[in-house]
């Protein structure tokens, strides 16, 4: 959900700013760092969608726009055309790593329908970055005055953005709005190189795998994810809810609370019916017993007899012996 969500908010900018782009490029990131968390700490899918092969296909989509974003950037900046052209590269390679992924046979039947859609879109953007590397390595060459090498760089470029263009029918108006730009680009530099070597440098022009490979400068990573952290994650929602072993724990005590207040009141009920049956046998009222202002009018002088018998219990038992004494 966290990795769902940051894919969705760097979508949402539409990335005409600088700080667009960098916004973009970080919520990529961080989706990215989601998904390796799930791969690298659950080496065991719990269900198809969080496969091996479905995590690394979100996490090279997310490095991969990440990488789109700072290659727009350095556009927007005027980087130098070789770096322009290693960052290009490199979001191919990460759209290469997820194509790889679409193709493979649980992807797709996962996916169902739309893994054609989404791997025909991938495609079309390997080949859309390729031609703009290439441009820029045309450009490269250009600066350096070799003039044969700037031919072969726009002639592949026009190939990949032609491969482009093909795959790319059927998407919304402003994709097909920027291959049209790029199209005037790179058809522009091409011809004009062409026509330059041919009447006046006079140039060999090698074949594309005679000249340098173009290799990648990755300048984006998966951001760290703690899925603790409330600062990422926000409050607990489980916060108030209750362990089970808690739950047996409370329910034992309670039964064992009632179960000792059954036995104090079957002692007391024993107790009671015991006292009933003495009050019965002495012909006492109950109603008078328990009224205590009764005892209101017994005399000072019987109270205070009866107070020196209860500091000497044994002056009954005494009396009683010495009676026996006597009589006998």
């Amino acid at each position: 959900n966290l990795g769902a969500l940051h894919s969705m908010l760097g979508a949402m900018d539409k990335r005409v700013s600088e700080e667009g782009m960098k916004v973009s490029c970080t919520h990529f990131q961080c989706a990215a760092g989601a998904f390796t968390y799930l791969r690298d700490h659950f080496p065991h899918s719990y269900s198809v969608d969080m496969s091996h092969q479905i995590l690394n296909l979100n996490i090279n989509l997310m490095l991969g726009q990440a990488q789109e974003c700072l290659l727009e950037k350095s556009m927007l900046d005027n980087r130098k055309s070789f770096l322009v052209a290693r960052i290009s590269a490199q979001v191919v390679d990460y759209y290469k790593e997820a194509c790889r992924a679409l193709e493979n046979s649980d992807t797709a039947s996962l996916l169902g329908k739309i893994q054609k859609d989404w791997k025909k879109l991938v495609q079309m953007k390997i080949y859309y970055f390729a031609a703009v590397a290439h441009l820029h390595m045309g450009k490269q060459a250009e600066e350096q005055q070799k003039y044969g090498e700037r031919v072969t760089y726009f002639q592949s470029a026009l190939d990949k953005l032609n491969e482009a263009v093909r795959l790319a029918k059927g998407q919304p108006e402003t994709v097909q709005e920027a291959l049209r730009f790029t199209m005037d680009v790179i058809g522009g530099k091409y011809n004009s190189s062409k026509k330059d070597n041919d009447f006046i440098y006079h140039e060999a022009v090698p074949a594309l795998d005679t000249l340098q490979s173009i290799k990648g400068a990755s300048l984006v990573k998966a951001l760290p994810v703690n899925p603790t952290d409330p600062a990422v994650t926000g409050p607990d929602i489980f916060a108030k809810l209750v362990p089970m072993a808690a739950h047996e724990a409370s329910s034992l005590y309670s039964e064992e609370k009632a179960k000792l207040l059954r036995d104090v009141m079957a002692k007391i009920d024993a107790k009671n019916e015991i006292l009933e049956q003495f009050m019965d046998s002495l012909q006492l009222d109950a109603d008078t017993v328990d009224n205590l202002d009764v005892y209101d009018h017994i005399p000072p002088v019987l109270m205070e007899k009866c107070a020196a018998l209860s500091v000497r219990p044994e002056t009954v038992k005494n009396l009683v012996q010495s009676m026996q004494v006597l009589s006998g």
